[in-house]
């Protein structure tokens, strides 16, 4: 009765990477990087701006964390090649600050660049 550990594993890991037939990393749903995008557009979406504008931004911003998520993947599989040890704090801590910052950033050059302008034109 119940489920082995490797099944509840093999269950959450929809996708893993194999390097010369042994498994590097899996990849969890929850990893993959997906709730990122509804958190970066809704911000965007609730500030001032041109409709045009967020929605270009939008979408070129989910382009770029989908970019980032991809090289933490990358970056995941040479930690646990090369410095397994530290494979759980880079997935925990080092690669999450970098993904948000980023995703910060991306908030950041709207606020600056574009939330602004709108709101300079919508004044004059």
């Amino acid at each position: 009765m119940g489920f082995s550990i490797e099944h509840i594993i093999e269950e959450e890991y929809k996708h893993a990477f194999y390097i010369d037939g042994n498994r590097t990393i899996g990849l969890a749903s929850s990893c993959n990087g997906l709730v990122l995008f509804p958190l970066f557009s809704l911000f965007i979406l609730a500030t001032t701006g041109y409709w045009k504008t967020k929605i270009y931004y939008i979408i070129i911003g989910s382009i770029a964390i989908y970019h980032i998520n991809i090289l933490r993947v990358i970056s995941l599989v040479f930690v646990k090649l090369y410095s397994p040890d530290s494979l759980v704090f880079n997935h925990k801590y080092t690669f999450t600050i970098v993904v948000y910052s980023f995703i910060f950033f991306l908030w950041h050059l709207w606020i600056k660049k574009y939330a602004e302008q709108s709101q300079g034109r919508d004044e004059a």
